[in-house]
């Protein structure tokens, strides 16, 4: 995975700000094209056939898992900005 994102040239600001947009783009695609039915079908994580997490909805893990981690993660990364004196766009806090 690093060697692909290397090769793609992520190492650069500009590039890995694009290519997240990118797969944001994808993920909503894809959500977009959930059929209602899709979501509310149950979903668990197992490990040898234990539960690890209890069973839930499929709309609850994309937003507990998917969206949350993209929430935690932008505000490390406005509170990392800041921290080294940069500016923080309003359009990143908009997002998402």
């Amino acid at each position: 995975m690093i060697i692909s994102m290397v090769k793609e040239g992520v190492s650069k600001a500009t590039n890995i700000v694009s290519k997240f947009e990118e797969n944001v783009k994808i993920a909503q695609t894809a959500l977009e094209n959930t059929k209602d039915k899709g979501v509310e079908i149950t979903w668990d994580m197992t490990m040898n056939g234990k539960n690890v997490m209890p069973p839930m909805p499929k709309a609850q893990v994309v937003r507990t898992f998917l969206k949350n981690h993209l929430y935690h993660y932008r505000g490390k990364w406005v509170a990392h900005l800041r921290g080294n004196s940069h500016k923080v766009s309003g359009c990143l806090m908009a997002r998402l």
